[in-house]
């Protein structure tokens, strides 16, 4: 049955206004009691070095953080099935998040309807695991029962999520007695590009291809040029990412690749930052970019066209926040799936 949770709808209000608060985008809110020991608390959260996860810089921790924000302060719990009495339904999750914050939206929203929420983390995600617990209990007090964290074993549970990074093939066997949603989508991105995007379009595909080092599901694998296509301005746009080669893990990746191109002579060009090749053998790599060839009427599209299952948010200013949305929503189907299979 569908409930109303008035609660959970102001307190995901507040929680978003105190996170973008601390972001510094204090022009856009108003004015108001704001929980000022939460907003020092992630303030201190972003300016750390060390977040735990080694692939959590500062700056994308923000960036996760301003998209977890908007979508909350969006979202409306009252839509989400209810479950009475709560807790009474136990929804685990695996989280192996590829980008800061990851499957944060889901597991709130989960809570919101009622579920009581365990949360499988690795110990390189503590630290995040532990902020947000402390927003759920400052925020969600009617549900912060509800959540429990464990890098052990999973307790029972009815249903469980998986984020992040994709379950193995042992993982999927031991899961497949269970009702599994695998919101991990390791399916490899491609979009086609006709020569004709302005900067500002070059600019988000370079989004899509680098933003959190290239890591996640969402991010581009792939594109589709025409033949004679100059990849200079494409380039040039993603220079603003080359303050990556300073990061350890992703710099190894780019090493790694390098050598293994130089070594097995396939052509590619080296940015200084990525590389790109047409050997479809290092396609899905870190700090590398598949490319392909098509002719003009073998794609019957317009001039930018996401050629894969995506979003409707591609021209966004943070293209993955369209992304964020969609997959919120199927998290949210499956809630309802779960209350109507045990009715």
């Amino acid at each position: 049955m569908i409930g109303k949770n008035d609660g959970c709808k102001a307190g995901l209000q507040a929680m978003a206004t105190d996170l973008m608060l601390a972001l510094g985008e204090s022009e856009h809110i108003h004015r108001g009691v704001h929980n000022s020991g939460i907003v020092t608390e992630v303030k201190h959260f972003l300016e750390q070095q060390d977040s735990g996860n080694r692939w959590f810089v500062s700056c994308d921790n923000r960036l996760a953080l301003g998209m977890f924000a908007s979508l909350i302060r969006e979202f409306n719990p009252e839509k989400l099935p209810w479950i009475r009495p709560a807790g009474s339904r136990v929804l685990a999750f695996r989280l192996r998040p590829l980008m800061p914050f990851e499957g944060v939206e889901g597991i709130i929203a989960a809570m919101c309807a009622g579920y009581r929420c365990v949360i499988n983390i690795t110990e390189e995600n503590r630290k995040q695991a532990g902020l947000i617990a402390r927003l759920v209990n400052a925020y969600l007090k009617d549900t912060e029962q509800l959540l429990s964290f464990t890098t052990g074993p999973l307790p029972r549970f009815d249903a469980i999520v998986n984020y992040g990074s994709p379950l193995s093939e042992a993982g999927i066997g031991y899961l497949s007695g269970y009702r599994l949603l695998d919101l991990s989508d390791p399916g490899y991105r491609t979009i086609a590009l006709s020569g004709k995007e302005t900067g500002p379009d070059l600019s988000r595909v370079a989004d899509l291809v680098c933003s959190f080092f290239g890591r996640t599901s969402w991010n581009l694998r792939s594109i589709l040029v025409p033949e004679g296509y100059h990849f200079d301005p494409l380039i040039e746009e993603m220079k603003k990412y080359r303050w990556q080669m300073y990061h350890a893990g992703y710099f190894n990746h780019y090493d790694y690749g390098k050598a293994a191109l130089l070594t097995g002579g396939h052509e590619h060009i080296d940015t200084g930052h990525l590389l790109l090749t047409a050997k479809e053998f290092f396609r899905g790599r870190i700090a590398v970019l598949h490319y392909g060839f098509y002719k003009p009427d073998e794609i019957n599209s317009p001039d930018f066209k996401l050629s894969g299952p995506d979003t409707d948010g591609r021209w966004r200013q943070n293209p993955f926040e369209g992304m964020l949305k969609k997959r919120l929503e199927t998290l949210c189907k499956f809630l309802f799936q779960q209350i109507e299979g045990c009715e």
